[in-house]
């Protein structure tokens, strides 16, 4: 049974009063009540030593379980951030790749380039099993229990629920291919899928930066460690025409 701060007050008042007054319940008539007092008073430091003692080892304990809990949350979010770190988003729309990077502020940089506005409203092209080995172990850190809710939560973007039968992405206007890892290029030969959910290069972009800015935000309240993904080198896009 948990016990709030106000039943523990109660509690401990309620011990500590039946300590001082039970000295007076079983004194005889030849006990003074400067004795009385004497021992009443004994009797309550005693109890009181005893209520310190007890709940100095149940405080430790659940300190010392929430320092193990929190240092087992903070050591997934890392595993998480080892398996972002270094990964590159190719985004191939047409005659241009914009790559980008893992860094919260993805969209931001990319907002008002013309390539951008060109392919931002695109639905993703994806191979099935590039994405699936791409956000294999990805999916295996975010499915630990250890993960934290709010940050488990903005991982959840990246579950595509189904991908349509191949296509020939040369005959899909208004689609961009889109491959996640180190330094990949978009490989033309690959089998070229709808997604179900269908999702916009904007809103891809857009929850990859609430992910990591998620990480950015509990790191800060959980821990005096300052998150440098590295993700972001180079921290600016990098956009590349095809000849």
């Amino acid at each position: 049974m948990k016990l709030t701060k106000n039943e523990i007050i109660i509690w401990s008042a309620g011990v500590c009063i039946i300590a001082f007054i039970s000295p007076f319940f079983f004194s005889s008539k030849s006990d003074s009540i400067l004795n009385l007092l004497s021992v009443a008073f004994t009797a309550v430091c005693a109890v009181a030593a005893i209520l310190t003692l007890i709940f100095a080892v149940i405080i430790y304990d659940r300190v010392s379980l929430k320092g193990k809990f929190l240092e087992n949350q903070t050591n997934k979010v890392f595993e998480l951030v080892d398996e972002l770190k270094g990964n590159r988003i190719s985004i191939h729309s047409g005659n241009v790749i914009i790559f980008v990077r893992f860094t919260g502020t993805a969209l931001k940089g990319l907002s008002g380039l013309k390539s951008f506005e060109y392919c931002r409203e695109n639905k993703l092209l994806l191979n099935y099993d590039d994405y699936n080995s791409s956000t294999k172990k990805i999916f295996e850190v975010s499915r630990s229990y250890w993960l934290p809710e709010e940050i488990k939560s903005k991982v959840d973007f990246l579950n595509i629920y189904g991908f349509n039968e191949s296509v020939n992405y040369k005959a899909f206007r208004g689609y961009s291919r889109v491959q996640i890892g180190q330094n990949k290029e978009i490989m033309h030969d690959y089998r070229w899928h709808t997604t179900i959910p269908e999702i916009s290069v904007e809103e891809f972009i857009t929850n990859i930066d609430k992910l990591v800015r998620s990480i950015e935000a509990w790191l800060k309240e959980n821990s005096d460690i300052k998150l440098d993904l590295k993700l972001s080198e180079p921290e600016k896009y990098v956009e590349k025409q095809n000849n």
